[in-house]
């Protein structure tokens, strides 16, 4: 009998904090969840690299469609076209 899995499921991931070294106490288990709490920060750097880095594909001559290829979405091609257009 083969181990192919034939119906749907999920699965949740747990990260269980663990002090290795130390007296430190880390009981409080980590999902995704807790990581995306911190992250929520970074949101606004990150956009702002991703549109820095369609600049610097469009500077190099890389198309549309090459752009849009790489993952980037047609919202943020748009305005990282509007920005440059203010810009020059």
């Amino acid at each position: 009998m083969d181990n192919e899995e034939t119906e749907d499921s999920i699965e949740k991931i747990i990260f269980d904090r663990k002090t290795v070294f130390g007296n430190k106490k880390n009981s409080t288990p980590h999902g995704f969840d807790a990581g995306n709490h911190r992250n929520i920060k970074n949101k606004e750097g990150i956009r702002k690299e991703r549109i820095a880095a369609i600049e610097r594909m469009m500077k190099a001559d890389a198309t549309r469609e090459q752009i849009i290829s790489y993952g980037y979405t047609e919202a943020e091609y748009a305005e990282d076209e509007k920005l440059m257009a203010m810009n020059a």
